[in-house]
This record gives C-alpha cells, sequence and structure tokens, in this order.
C-alpha cells in the first residue's frame, strides 16, 4: 500500500495538502465565530437595555410608593441588583455619599462612563441613558418621576427597534460569516 502511495503522492505534497486543509478549516472555524460573535453582540445590546429599563422600574416604584428620595432610592435597588448595572449602582451610591459636593449628574455621568465599556451598549444608548441622569437629580419628586417615564417610553422604543432590526441583523452575520469563511477558503486554495 505504501509503495502505491509512494508512486501517486510524493511525500512533500501530502503535507502540503494537510496543511492546506487544517488552514481552511481554521480560517472557516474564524470567520464563523466572528459571525456568531457580532451577532451575539445585538442580542446582548437588548438584554442590556432590558436590564436598565428593569432597574429604572425599580427607582420609579421606590420613589413613588417608598416616598424614598433619589440616593435612597438607588441604596435599596444597589443592595437587591446582582447584574450588568450592579457595579453602576454601586459607583453612583459611592459618589452620591463621598460629600464632594458633586452634582447627581456629574455622579451619574462618571459613574456611567466608567461601567459602559463592560456592556453592548451602543453611542446612542450611552446617550440617552445620560441624558436621564442629567435631567433627574435637580428636581422635584413629580417630576422625577416624569422624567424617569419618559426615559422609560424612549427606552421601550429603542428595545422594540432593537429588535425588529436584529432578526435580520442575527441571520446576516452569521450567515456571512459562513460564507466569508468558505470564500477565503476557496481563492487560497
Amino acid at each position: 500500500m505504501e509503495a502505491l502511495r509512494e508512486y501517486m503522492i510524493p511525500e512533500g505534497v501530502v503535507w502540503i495538502i494537510e496543511i492546506k486543509i487544517i488552514g481552511g478549516l481554521l480560517v472557516l472555524a474564524a470567520t464563523t465565530t466572528m459571525g456568531f460573535c457580532y451577532s451575539n453582540r445585538l442580542r446582548l445590546r437588548i438584554k442590556h437595555l432590558r436590564d436598565f429599563k428593569r432597574l429604572m422600574i425599580y427607582l420609579k416604584g421606590e420613589i413613588s410608593h417608598s416616598s424614598s428620595s433619589l440616593p435612597d432610592a438607588i441604596a435599596i435597588i444597589a443592595k437587591k441588583e446582582k447584574g450588568t448595572f450592579e457595579d453602576f449602582l454601586e459607583r453612583l451610591l459611592g459618589e452620591l455619599n463621598s460629600l464632594k459636593g458633586i452634582r447627581f449628574y456629574e455622579a451619574w455621568e462618571q459613574s456611567f462612563d466608567g461601567m459602559v465599556s463592560k456592556t453592548c451598549l451602543t453611542k446612542e444608548d450611552a446617550q440617552l441613558i445620560r441624558g436621564l441622569g442629567k435631567t433627574m437629580g435637580h428636581m422635584d419628586k413629580h417630576t422625577q418621576l416624569q422624567c424617569i417615564d419618559v426615559f422609560l417610553n424612549e427606552l421601550e422604543d429603542e428595545i422594540n427597534r432593537s429588535v425588529e432590526g436584529s432578526k435580520d441583523k442575527v441571520r446576516i452575520y452569521n450567515v456571512t460569516g459562513v460564507l466569508f469563511g468558505a470564500f477565503v477558503v476557496i481563492i487560497l486554495s
């Protein structure tokens, strides 16, 4: 059998073919993984938006039903939160309790900027959330609740747009990753 193999394909060519196959599989695996990573990032963005919406609903409830001040309401929510925005709430609470004389919106922005890179939120999402911090700190209870309601409506609209847009994008990213990998393998063969 080996004698027959020796006459048909030289040893060096076998190694080259094996290396090309392994390389092609690696390229295909890498591009497919990239496609799935991009689609997963879209899903995580929607999850992070929904998580933040849930926090704002909790905050609204604490302010309206418990008649808590804004820092007290944030402290109550920070104790309960064990998720994506746990670090944000703890930083915000620390900034508010630090006695630096810092304004609420400054504490909000510093705390949010410190953790936004750990999420899949877009610049537009971050801008929307920063805007809430700018409007909340210097208002009475009734106006704060109205600001949260307006924010929740805007956030819900963004979530709905994201869900609609992500359905096609997830499929496109997944398929494009596989097809691009196959294309590269064919070109390099």
